[in-house]
């Protein structure tokens, strides 16, 4: 049987979301123009690149808390599991070094994106990468060979994994006042998130979104988000008993995500109670995370004041993957350059850490839509060839310039 009002409703947007998602492009390129005119005069080019390694040697630690909660696990939902965390420490520090928090995407591990914990510990940031065991690579491989998981993420995975970033900042603070070699390490004044994918979302959630569950109701209806499919995963959410969930850590202090999923779990009331510095990064072919809907629109309901998109044209849902995942990848989702991407990821994520928790001012001309385009020469990047991975940065965007620059009423 073929369902020929579905049919017609997947062509109308196969049809129309191109040349919208092009038009939103447009506008971040003319509002980059715009951010980059005003820009004090500065030799952008001639700024170190913050996307090659620091300064410090790092020493990884592989830990292991016991944590006494409930958790979904392998084993079903327990009351106690082990949260295995790397911590990334920078050596040579004569002070305790901010800390930096990266969390895995759904069905990942903890060392997928180690290359960005190494990377910011060599610039002297204390990197900490937690696994998640409700929805990391073995969580996922057991479901699918159906070995007793009913569920491809439990709902309390939306709450659990919050946690985890909260029980292991505890453990560490812990850690630092009973056991000498860690005395003196960490500010825990100075605590970053960051992540990607569903990680993204995570750093979000734990920074301060919360739980759209009105719009969970209204939007998680089989008929709806046929070219979306991360709200397969956001609908999850849906089942979790109606309450407030507080889940934000107030020791987070900044919060940077990288193709995260929010429409629907969030919407703009649950996005919009983020108060702290936020980084969204993007890719303009994102299609895991449309990124019309999960970034662009979302950037325009945070209200923080500040607040950054970094989008990558012609980017996708891997443009900052290692290249042993790139390599894999069949053609619709492979990114030009994703080790150009790693490098803009890199840089972007040192300088707003730099920034946002140490206060440190020298680091902000790096946070400008001046520099992004430097980068991108830098890189011999070009935003007319569709091979290349060109950056573009803003600090503003608003539905009145989308509409503009899309022509008329948006779909």
């Amino acid at each position: 049987r073929v369902d020929i009002a579905t049919v017609l409703e997947l062509a109308k947007q196969v049809s129309v979301l191109p040349g919208y998602r092009d038009a939103i492009v447009n506008a971040i390129v003319q509002e980059a123009a715009t951010e980059a005119a005003a820009d004090p005069p500065l030799n952008y080019a001639q700024l170190p690149d913050l996307g090659k390694p620091g300064p410090y040697a790092v020493n990884k630690q592989t830990l292991t808390f016991k944590i006494d909660a409930l958790r979904p696990t392998l084993e079903g939902l327990s009351t106690s599991y082990d949260l295995v965390t790397d911590v990334y420490l920078p050596e040579g520090l004569t002070q305790p070094a901010p800390m930096v928090v990266v969390t895995h995407g759904f069905g990942s591990t903890r060392t997928s994106y180690g290359y960005i914990a190494q990377h910011l510990a060599t610039h002297g940031f204390v990197a900490v990468a937690p696994e998640h065991p409700g929805s990391d690579l073995a969580y996922r491989k057991a479901y699918l060979a159906g070995e007793g998981l009913n569920v491809d993420i439990s709902p309390l995975e939306f709450i659990s994994r919050n946690l985890d970033i909260s029980y292991a900042i505890d453990q560490l603070e812990k850690l630092a006042t009973t056991d000498p070699a860690w005395a003196n390490r960490i500010n825990f004044q100075q605590i970053g998130v960051m992540g990607n994918s569903f990680g993204g979302t995570t750093a979000l959630a734990v920074a301060g979104a919360t739980i759209n569950q009105a719009r969970l109701s209204q939007e998680c209806t089989p008929d709806q988000h046929i070219l979306n499919f991360s709200v397969l995963l956001q609908c999850r959410a849906r089942y979790l008993p109606p309450q407030p969930y507080r889940v934000a850590d107030p020791r987070i202090k900044a919060t940077f995500a990288a193709y995260p999923l929010t429409s629907v779990l969030f919407g703009p009331e649950g996005l919009s109670t983020i108060n702290i510095p936020t980084f969204i990064m993007a890719g303009s072919r994102d299609v895991f995370t449309p990124v019309i809907v999960e970034q662009m629109h979302p950037f325009t309901w945070l209200k923080t004041p500040d607040k950054y998109l970094g989008m990558m044209i012609n980017g996708t849902h891997f443009s900052t993957a290692e290249d042993a995942v790139s390599v894999k990848l069949p053609g619709l989702l492979k990114s030009p350059r994703p080790d150009i991407g790693r490098e803009y990821f890199q840089g972007m994520s040192v300088a707003f850490f730099h920034v946002y928790l140490e206060n440190r001012a020298e680091f902000r001309p790096y946070l400008t839509a001046s520099y992004a385009d430097a980068l991108t020469v830098a890189y011999g990047q070009s935003p007319t060839t569709a091979e290349t991975l060109p950056l573009k940065l803003v600090r503003s965007l608003t539905p009145a310039q989308i509409t503009t620059a899309y022509g008329k009423e948006p779909p």
